[in-house]
């Protein structure tokens, strides 16, 4: 596993990270714990040491989930998670408010089973809150050493810079994706500035997998429809013509090796080799 500084943070963190919005149960399909519980375990054992997740991914049940599956190691992970936004009878509801803020906290430092939270992000901006109130209790709550570091998430560029103004903004994260460059200029503007950058469906929701080769129906609710749209057509068959490009572009530069050292030592990883 590769390791990356996370902007002006001291955290070192994987290059690949776990997000636990599916984990937590609401809105992508059936879930199924016992699977989840292994997939994280196996990411956690190839050196994955960042998660992330939020009491609004099915009103705290992937956090619940997190920190009964990493219990005992809570030292050699980075947690992050957010608020201001929560999920109640299937509503997001936005309160980026101080009162609203501490409750969410001490909530998810109870669920993580941790003392302190690594990264504590802004879900998302709340019109009907003054920034200078939202920043002021985070701040507050990095003075008690509940929150180590302070970033925000779906913020637009000129709500960044306008919570630049009450606090230091050390990471954003974004959606950003190769089907989905949307936020590049807020990206850019991070990285010239050292803030740490972390994106989310960075697989469009899993249709960059390749796992989706017709048009998926999904259940009303799901979030590969209600939030994504890349599963509607003209996206869909735009997306799909992509990945057959890509797929062929990956053929052609393989014929030009003629006999590439692999390395591998797990009997697993030379089968998914051989057979792609």
């Amino acid at each position: 596993m590769r390791y990356k500084k996370l902007g002006h943070t001291k955290m070192n963190i994987s290059a690949i990270s776990l997000g636990t919005w599916g984990i937590g149960g609401s809105g992508w399909g059936n879930t199924d714990y016992s699977q989840c519980e292994k997939a994280v375990k196996t990411m956690l054992e190839l050196g994955v040491n960042l998660i992330d997740t939020a009491p609004a991914y099915n009103d705290g049940m992937a956090e619940r989930f997190i920190g009964d599956v990493i219990f005992g190691n809570r030292e050699e992970l980075f947690l992050v998670t957010k608020t201001g936004t929560s999920y109640k009878n299937g509503k997001y509801i936005r309160d980026n408010s101080a009162k609203a803020i501490r409750k969410q906290c001490e909530e998810s430092l109870r669920y993580l089973k941790t003392d302190y939270i690594d990264l504590y992000l802004i879900h998302w901006p709340d019109s009907n809150v003054p920034m200078e109130d939202t920043f002021s209790e985070l701040l507050k709550l990095k003075d008690e050493k509940k929150i180590k570091h302070i970033g925000v998430s779906n913020f637009s560029l000129d709500e960044l810079k306008m919570a630049e103004k009450f606090a230091e903004i050390e990471v954003i994260q974004e959606q950003y994706s190769l089907v989905y460059r949307n936020n590049q200029t807020k990206i850019q503007y991070a990285h010239e500035k050292g803030i740490g950058v972390m994106t989310y469906g960075s697989l469009g929701a899993g249709i960059l997998s390749g796992k989706f080769k017709d048009k998926p129906k999904f259940e009303s609710g799901d979030m590969r429809s209600e939030f994504y749209h890349f599963f509607e057509d003209p996206q869909f068959s735009r997306i799909q013509s992509l990945l057959k490009e890509m797929l062929h572009r990956k053929k052609q530069a393989f014929r030009l090796l003629k006999s590439p050292l692999t390395g591998i030592f797990k009997r697993s990883l030379l089968i998914q080799l051989l057979l792609e």
